[in-house]
């Protein structure tokens, strides 16, 4: 119960601060880069997450993270 609220909470944090400073560029800022930017966001929506898997394991592998709290909180 402990690391699924340590991660949880972990995720939860980073992905809002994240989410928001992102949101603060896109909606604050205009000019053609962040209207690319904004298009390049919607459209890595539309990909399946299944092909994000084997690279993001490489990924972890490669940071030894593949056996931590910390690799899932990123992945």
């Amino acid at each position: 119960m402990l690391n699924t609220t340590i991660v949880a909470g972990a995720t939860a944090g980073l992905t809002l601060l994240i989410g928001c400073t992102g949101a603060y560029a896109i909606s604050r800022f205009q000019s053609r880069a962040i209207g690319i930017a904004g298009f390049l966001i919607l459209a890595s929506q539309m990909m399946p997450p299944v092909i994000l898997m084997i690279p993001l394991y490489r990924i972890l592998l490669g940071l030894d993270l593949d056996r931590s709290l910390t690799g899932l909180v990123v992945a």
